[in-house]
């Protein structure tokens, strides 16, 4: 089983400008709000993926505990969505 490794995969991406001491994406706007969700449970994106994934957008990752890859499909997709909605009612009033 392999996971994904962000860092290796970013310079195939379109987005190649990353800061290389930080490891953060270095044309990233400080004033966009940004979310990152993992699924403590996932065996597509390591939690070392997801916190990989908070770091390289300068957010905290939020993980859901014990929910698979697919979170929003699954019998607890009312974790998720109020993860979502949480971050969404945060949003200040210029990006709603």
């Amino acid at each position: 089983l392999h996971s994904l490794d962000v860092r290796a995969l970013g310079p195939k991406l379109p987005a190649k400008y990353t800061d290389k001491e930080s490891g953060r994406a270095s044309w990233l706007l400080a004033e966009v709000p940004r979310l990152v969700i993992g699924a403590e449970a996932d065996c597509v994106v390591d939690i070392a993926g997801v916190k990989e994934t908070g770091r390289f957008l300068d957010t905290p990752p939020e993980i859901i505990p014990n929910v698979p890859h697919d979170l929003m499909l699954t019998k607890e997709w009312k974790r998720s969505a109020r993860v979502l909605l949480s971050f969404l009612n945060g949003l200040p009033q210029r990006f709603t």
